[in-house]
Formats: C-alpha cells, sequence, structure tokens
C-alpha cells in the first residue's frame, strides 16, 4: 500500500493519513495507530459463549520522499480479538384496557395485551405473571383490579378460551427459547361475570417476571 505523506520541511516528522511520525536521529519512527471495534447488529444472532478470532498484522507499506525511501522494518506481530456472549433478557408490556363496562356485570368481558421478550439467541427462559396488589388467593381467579375500598374479579390466561392460567410457578409460566429478537407472547384477561361494580375507575399493576 502506498500512502500519501508530507515530509516536514525541517526533515524531523513524517504526515501520513492524520498520523505524525517523529523521526530519531537515524531517521526511524514508531506508530502505534487505534483500532476500533464493533459487534454488529448480526451479534445478536450469537448464542452463548466464548469467542475470538486471531488477526496476523502484516503491512507492506513504503514512503518515500524525492529519491529516499522508507520501509517497515521489524517482525510481523498479531492480535486477538475476544468477546463473551452471556445470557440476558430485556421485555416491553403493552397495557390491558377493559374499556369502559356496565356496572352490573352480566357475562364475562374480555381484553388482551402483548408482552414482547428479546432473549439471547439458543436460551431458554419462562415468563411468569405475578397475582397483583390486592389478589384474595394465588389461583387462577384470585386476582382484583380495586377502585378505593371496592374491588373488580379478573384473571390472566394463556389461551383465548381462558382455560389455561398464567401465574409463577409450575405449569402456569410461559416457556420459549430466545432468538436474540423479539418474541411476542399474547396474555389473555376476563372480568369475571356476575360481579356488580361500584361506579369508578378500577386499576391493578401485574409484575411480569422473567428468568432464564
Amino acid at each position: 500500500m502506498t500512502a500519501q505523506n508530507t515530509y516536514s520541511s525541517g526533515g524531523t516528522t513524517w504526515d501520513t493519513r492524520g498520523y505524525t511520525l517523529a523521526l530519531d536521529a537515524s531517521g526511524s519512527a514508531i506508530i502505534a495507530p487505534t483500532l476500533y471495534g464493533e459487534v454488529t447488529t448480526i451479534g445478536a444472532l450469537a448464542t452463548v459463549g466464548a469467542y475470538s478470532s486471531d488477526f496476523a498484522l502484516g503491512a507492506d507499506i513504503g514512503f518515500s520522499y524525492g529519491e529516499t525511501a522508507c520501509d517497515q522494518t521489524g517482525a510481523i506481530t498479531a492480535f486477538s480479538v475476544n468477546a463473551i456472549v452471556t445470557a440476558s433478557c430485556s421485555l416491553s408490556v403493552s397495557p390491558m384496557d377493559f374499556g369502559i363496562i356496565d356496572a352490573a356485570i352480566v357475562a364475562p368481558v374480555d381484553q388482551s395485551a402483548t408482552i414482547l421478550v428479546s432473549c439471547t439467541n439458543g436460551s431458554g427462559y419462562t415468563v411468569g405473571l405475578g397475582f397483583g396488589n390486592q389478589p384474595v388467593d394465588f389461583g387462577p381467579k384470585g386476582r382484583r383490579m380495586s377502585n378505593g375500598g371496592s374491588t373488580l374479579g379478573y384473571g390472566l390466561y394463556h389461551d383465548t378460551a381462558r382455560t389455561f392460567d398464567w401465574g409463577l410457578t409450575g405449569g402456569s409460566v410461559a416457556a420459549g427459547v430466545g432468538t436474540g429478537g423479539d418474541q411476542s407472547l399474547t396474555v389473555y384477561g376476563r372480568i369475571f361475570a356476575n360481579q356488580q361494580a361500584v361506579i369508578g375507575v378500577y386499576t391493578d399493576t401485574v409484575v411480569v417476571v422473567v428468568t432464564y
């Protein structure tokens, strides 16, 4: 590779591609450029483990000024690039809004929400749902939304039929294997029938627990 260079009028430096080489009495110089690395977006496909790569450093660089030539000397060296990928997960959750309903709840009221979970490619994970701020028990019908001292019973499920309840233990959690990208999980909610609600706004907060 031939670089475009400017030899200083004082005869003590070479300026080449943004680097200034200070020459010693023998006309030699050492340069130590910084190499900048980046893990690109394709890194999302990496599985858990240690990664490395080795590069041989060789250069065919010639500098010249008039009839004077300067060539690289010394042994060719090498450097390695290393990274360790550990398991990790992130998530985002949409709210579950049942909207405006009648105070006299004769039939079930259904709604859904979406969990987006992103885990390291190839890593197993589970997603559990807590029982809210005011549960009456930890069964499938134990969750309660509250409006002051009034409550409204509801459940969270894996399926559209609202038969497979979603909790924190055993077979009630969702399980999956990460792909390095977002995976979508739907939470199916139901306000139970045959309730008489006091007029007002009912809320609850459910903690989503990801284990990996």
